[in-house]
């Protein structure tokens, strides 16, 4: 897919992480622009990546994988086909694909490496 910003990527990204999550703009511009002070500008351009993701999203038809509420967006994972949600079910072309890196691209996917080499630790003992 292509869009418009780059940030717009790694909101679509941390949409994933969260697995169907509402999270609220708040939320997103501290995950997005993690050191800079929140401001007008930062909620003006979080307005465009939504439209940038959903514009996107239309143009592969894809559109209805976006939950909106207001001040609020989640990815509807049960929409999507992610080999991160089927690592997470333990299918095993996911688990043997995972080469031990987890959007490392973004600094905010520290936080869900915990979690994913917890997961990966529960799966390898089955």
């Amino acid at each position: 897919m292509k869009f418009k910003y780059t940030k717009t990527k790694e909101l679509l990204a941390y949409l994933v992480d969260r697995g169907g999550a509402l999270c609220s703009n708040g939320e997103l511009i501290s995950i997005l622009w993690e050191d800079c002070a929140t401001s007008k500008s930062q909620s003006s351009y979080l307005r465009n990546l939504y439209a940038d993701l959903i514009q996107s999203l239309k143009q592969v038809h894809c559109e209805n994988v976006i939950i909106r509420q207001r001040g609020k967006i989640a990815i509807c994972p049960d929409k999507v086909i992610c080999d991160y949600y089927d690592w997470l079910k333990g299918y095993p072309y996911a688990i043997n694909a995972y080469r031990g890196e987890y959007m490392s691209q973004y600094s905010w996917s520290v936080f869900s490496l915990g979690v994913f080499d917890k997961e990966e630790d529960e799966i390898n003992q089955k």
